[in-house]
């Protein structure tokens, strides 16, 4: 079954028509799609054999002239502002939801309710006994049936209607099936009978952001978990219209050629290639609000030689984080190293296009880390894809802060809970903790390695390099039966 099979990296070839090439509408409404789908060697994969029409967020000139140049037909998402009686329902739904599943998060709920003022709490309150009420069979039922109404009625598949009389799609690819922008075309097209996939983007999203606005007739994941949580979602859902493919977002770690010399890494941090390094991924200011003092703390650690070999200390900024809050730690932390991910927009949240060289800098910064340190990030799935040791923060950086509640109770979301239970990472609850799990590290690297190994097999899926051919492949099979139906429904002239 398609579930089940996970094919090599070489992409079958899918002869079409001579009159007609399938065409292929791939929508890109943020950041990590860019990465995912561009930046790989997916959209050429897929123009070998059909024709490809990006739709994507607009107000990216260059990116769009990028793919212009390559031959790809560039279109932008229709920006449009939804009801807030929409939205409400939406978040209101999704509440209910995850209560219903059993993926409720009432750590991350009360950190929430904590970002607003006191005067708002008592509506927060009063959503989440909704919620819980409404999570209820029939109300549910009903709760599903009045959002779908009410975004039927506001029928925004026009705003695409000419764009699809006009370039005839055989298949969507909504990489991002539960952004709304995404969703309208994926609408008219699952109401023009035209196939539609749908790739699960993140290893928690089934987990905290509700039900699928959509069923795709196809679903791209990555690993068998996540197949299983789609199905406690879908349960009705056959085996074969679900396939495992991995990310392509560690593919990137696996290419030779994105991968520098040691001393071209340290020169273009700044470094010392003759010094180890441990490398902070950063969080952000509402997250973790006093992550500065954390850094300077652990600083002076590393200075007072309290970590073995006194090795080089790297933050590599969040993506989203567009402070100076972290890099203002530079004139108190002399030697500290400081690395951006990628130029971002504050004003666009979801959206950034990294190049090539920023995703090689993240796969060399993992791959001359001795240790990687963060909170409850998705950095711990990288850095165990290249088999390296990572702790993950659970204190405040300073002592008893309440406002930091957030870098204690993440562990305990579903998604994270299962990194935590696999034994792969060390969770440090504390400074000394802290210090005693990198020092071990340091002294073994190859300490709880065969952990590691089985927590990417479980949450990651295939990780070979290849997710982007699997995802190829899966998409010209799709067209290739689109075109077989075609070319067998008799003419009518």
């Amino acid at each position: 079954m398609a579930t089940d099979a996970q094919v090599g990296c070489s992409t079958a070839a899918y002869p079409c028509p001579a009159h007609k090439r399938p065409r292929l509408v791939l929508l890109i409404s943020c950041g990590w799609a860019v990465r995912d789908y561009i930046r790989s060697e997916f959209l050429s994969l897929i123009s070998k054999e059909a024709d490809v029409v990006v739709v994507l967020t607009p107000g990216d000139r260059e990116l769009e002239c990028q793919l212009r140049q390559n031959g790809i037909r560039v279109e932008t998402l229709v920006q449009y502002q939804l009801p807030k009686r929409l939205t409400a329902l939406n978040g209101l739904l999704a509440a209910a939801h995850n209560r219903r599943l059993g993926f409720w998060n009432p750590h991350l709920w009360k950190w929430m309710v904590s970002l607003n003022s006191p005067f708002k709490r008592p509506y927060y309150e009063f959503q989440r006994g909704l919620a819980k009420l409404l999570s209820r069979s029939p109300l549910y039922e009903l709760l599903v049936i009045t959002e779908n109404r009410l975004l039927a009625s506001l029928r925004l598949g026009r705003l695409y209607e000419d764009l699809f009389d006009e370039i005839q799609p055989s298949a969507v690819f909504s990489t991002n099936p539960y952004n709304l922008q995404e969703l309208l075309i994926t609408l008219l097209a699952k109401a023009r009978g035209i196939r539609t996939i749908g790739a699960i983007s993140s290893w928690d999203n089934l987990s905290y952001k509700g039900p699928l606005p959509v069923e795709h007739d196809h679903h791209v994941v990555w690993s068998e978990s996540m197949r299983q949580e789609l199905l406690i979602h879908k349960p009705h859902l056959d085996s074969d219209r679900i396939t495992i493919t991995g990310t392509p977002q560690f593919d990137f770690h696996l290419r030779e050629d994105l991968i520098w010399s040691r001393e071209e890494f340290f020169a273009r941090l700044g470094g010392d290639p003759n010094r180890k390094l441990i490398t902070y991924g950063g969080s952000v200011d509402n997250l973790f609000p006093d992550e500065t003092e954390f850094v300077a703390r652990l600083w002076k650690a590393v200075e007072a030689g309290e970590i073995v070999d006194r090795p080089q200390l790297l933050v590599r900024l969040h993506p989203h984080d567009n402070t100076e809050r972290l890099a203002s730690l530079k004139s108190r932390c002399p030697g500290l190293l400081i690395s951006r991910p990628w130029p971002y927009d504050a004003q666009r949240f979801w959206w950034f296009t990294p190049e090539l060289g920023h995703l090689a800098l993240l796969s060399n910064t993992i791959l001359y880390s001795e240790v990687g340190l963060n909170v409850s990030s998705s950095l711990t799935l990288d850095f165990a894809v290249l088999g390296k040791p990572v702790v993950n923060i659970a204190f405040p950086g300073i002592e008893g802060n309440p406002k930091s509640c957030y870098v204690r109770d993440c562990y305990k979301s579903y998604h994270y809970r299962r990194v935590i239970e696999s034994g792969g990472v060390r969770l440090a609850k504390s400074l000394d903790e802290l210090l005693y799990h990198v020092n071990l590290y340091l002294q073994n690297p190859t300490l709880d390695h065969e952990a590691r190994v089985e927590l990417v097999h479980a949450i990651c899926g295939p990780v070979d390099g290849c997710a982007c051919h699997r995802i190829a492949e899966r998409i010209l099979s799709v067209l290739q039966s689109v075109t077989r139906a075609e070319a067998n429904v008799p003419s009518h002239s």
